[in-house]
């Protein structure tokens, strides 16, 4: 027993022992909160390339498509690629989670002058460092979801720690290690190159011969060795089955997809969006860090500069590369690429942390006794302000319904083989190609983002795949929805989601009917031009404080059916709600006035006897002009 208790002692002595363990913290949390399949934004488009080893939006990100193509493979015993993803994403964020304790102790080692020794309050403030960070919103949000950013963070938390060793060893190898580590960074996300100026910058102060010896051409050698990564995209575009995005088998497009010419536009392309992302930046630092963490920050760079004044700038010169980017990048998720500075935020924090506990305390407090209880109501208080905001984000992390593959899959059976769902720019699409391309629903019709329709290899894939699709390659998504409807409308299935906007109006000659998640455009023989009145609606089972139940569109006979509706007219509409039975016959209908500016409605299926079994139907009219028909199905 005693060799066993030594055993154990030894092994959490070891300086990996607890980083490890708060890594694994961290990944429990992270697999409790995992989204249940695919979410909103690049998720389901992300989980599709990977799953189908196709090709992402711009730069492609080659590197994370095929990594994870092996290690979700190993996961075969779940259904869902997406959840699958999800949860090796989840690994990449715990695994940068670790290596954040473990810079944190190593660098707090590194400082401590008075002490050759790693020591308990080392360990300590590695941990809630990573505990702090691992566990904050804006990470776990990351780390739950098929996305890109957690294995961004691991790969910059990876060379920051072997530059902490160079600082620390003066060794000419772990620049070969960093090249490596940077190298790989540019086959995944291209912001990787914030570091280099820094990288160069720390090198020429600590050791500038490196460059006039053998081993500078070798780091370029190997630094540039990961981009032949990119050769996977234009095989992909030839041989994968799931969305190659860009047509990379093609030089030009190939670099203008490797090089994100895609996004050069949004980056300083306004000065008010620089000011007011600069302006909000206090405060997500504050959120970040939680209360009391800024005066570690403080704390931290201060003891940085002063004893380990390289690696200080090196960090410096990171961070505000990385933040001057996303300050001055101007789309709406742009808080994802302060991931990694708040990373570098974090370990400069930590450091301010641990310097408090092993220094700063021990000279304001000479009683041992009343040190350790200091120190241990620290760790308390810390930890308790971590763990309890993270419960309190995880818990509406993880009540969030599988709401998208739902959705998707509606969406994906309400339009007919053979027909057209003509979506928006954005991420509308990705839902859709995820249902077609990974769980087979839906493939017979063509699902078209019309912003990309101005690209030749965008009409190219679409004729590929969907022979009757034949759309013009113009810039102006205006006029390609015109020429497609005049051009389909009345011979094929045609559907929109999201394209009609408040009070725009359809041509006199056309109707729109909501169909759940899309509308069908159909013909009309009204003289006057539509107006777009529903957006979407969806048939579910249970709503309870103004939150429903999953989509559906199979119902028990004994079950209360819920209608849920979205509007999109800015005018008072009166109408008429219509619950029709299999028989032809109304079973209930509902006078409506929907005031202006009305948003949402819901609306019930209910009798005092079973509901007849067969194939419904929902029915709104309003102005006199069908909008919303919707079919379902009651059962035993």
């Amino acid at each position: 027993m005693s060799r066993l208790t030594e055993s154990f002692a030894a092994r959490l002595a070891a300086p990996v022992a607890w980083p490890l363990l708060t890594g694994l913290v961290c990944l429990l949390s992270y697999i409790l909160i995992s989204a249940k399949g695919i979410t909103w934004g690049d998720s389901p488009e992300v989980a599709q390339a990977v799953y189908g080893l196709g090709v992402m939006h711009p730069t492609g990100y080659p590197l994370f498509t095929l990594v994870n193509k092996v290690l979700i493979s190993l996961l075969f015993f779940i259904e869902d690629p997406a959840q699958r993803l999800n949860y090796v994403v989840g690994a990449w964020g715990a695994a940068a989670v670790v290596l954040l304790a473990l810079s944190v102790q190593t660098l707090l080692r590194h400082l401590d002058r008075e002490h050759d020794e790693l020591r308990p309050c080392h360990r300590g403030a590695g941990v809630l460092t990573g505990l702090l960070y691992g566990l904050s919103y804006s990470f776990m949000e990351q780390a739950r979801i098929a996305e890109v950013y957690t294995f961004h963070v691991f790969l910059v938390a990876l060379t920051l720690y072997i530059w902490l060793r160079f600082v620390i060893e003066h060794e000419r190898k772990w620049v070969l290690w960093a090249a490596l580590t940077m190298g790989l960074g540019l086959a995944h996300h291209l912001t990787i190159t914030h570091l280099f100026p820094a990288a160069l910058l720390l090198l020429l102060v600590l050791d500038r011969r490196f460059f006039l010896t053998r081993r500078f051409p070798l780091a370029l050698l190997i630094g540039v060795a990961p981009l032949l990564f990119y050769l996977y995209l234009p095989i992909a575009d030839q041989t994968t089955k799931a969305f190659p995005w860009g047509g990379t088998s093609e030089w030009g497009n190939f670099r203008y997809h490797v090089t994100g010419q895609h996004y050069h536009h949004f980056l300083f392309e306004s000065a008010a969006t620089f000011w007011n992302h600069l302006s909000r930046l206090p405060e997500q630092i504050a959120t970040q860090l939680q209360w009391g963490g800024m005066l570690f920050l403080v704390l931290g760079f201060g003891i940085l500069s002063r004893r380990c004044a390289p690696y200080a700038g090196f960090l410096a010169l990171y961070l505000a590369a990385g933040l001057a980017h996303a300050m001055g990048y101007n789309v709406g998720d742009y808080r994802v690429y302060l991931c990694a500075p708040f990373y570098v935020i974090s370990l400069i924090a930590g450091v301010g942390l641990g310097w408090f506990l092993g220094s700063a305390l021990p000279r304001w407090l000479t009683s041992k006794r009343i040190l350790i209880a200091t120190r241990i109501s620290v760790y308390v208080v810390v930890l308790s302000a971590i763990f309890g905001q993270a419960a309190v984000d995880g818990y509406a992390f993880a009540s969030k319904p599988a709401f998208v593959p739902a959705m998707a899959e509606q969406m994906a059976k309400t339009v007919p083989a053979g027909g057209l769902l003509l979506m928006p720019p954005g991420t509308r699409c990705y839902a859709s190609w995820y249902t077609q391309n990974v769980r087979g629903i839906g493939k017979g019709f063509a699902a078209i983002n019309l912003a990309r329709v101005r690209n030749p290899w965008y009409t190219d894939y679409l004729k590929r795949n969907w022979p009757y699709v034949d759309l013009p390659n113009i810039p102006n998504q205006r006029r390609v929805l015109l020429a497609a409807l005049k051009k389909y409308v009345g011979r094929r299935p045609v559907f929109t989601k999201d394209l009609f906007t408040r009070d725009q109006r359809l041509p006199s000659s056309l109707q729109l009917v909501n169909r759940g998640f899309a509308s069908e455009v159909i013909p009309s023989d009204n003289a006057a031009p539509a107006v777009v009145m529903i957006r979407e609606s969806y048939l579910t089972d249970r709503i309870s404080k103004q939150t429903s139940g999953l989509p559906r569109m199979t119902f028990a006979s004994d079950e209360r059916i819920f209608l849920v509706v979205s509007w999109k007219a800015r005018k008072r509409r009166v109408g008429e709600l219509r619950w029709i039975a299999p028989d032809g016959s109304v079973q209930q209908r509902r006078n409506l006035d929907i005031a202006k500016n009305t948003r949402r409605s819901w609306f019930s299926l209910t009798t005092n006897t079973r509901h007849p079994e067969g194939d419904w139907r929902v029915q709104i009219v309003l102005d006199e002009t069908l909008a919303l028909e919707l079919p379902f199905v009651v059962r035993d």
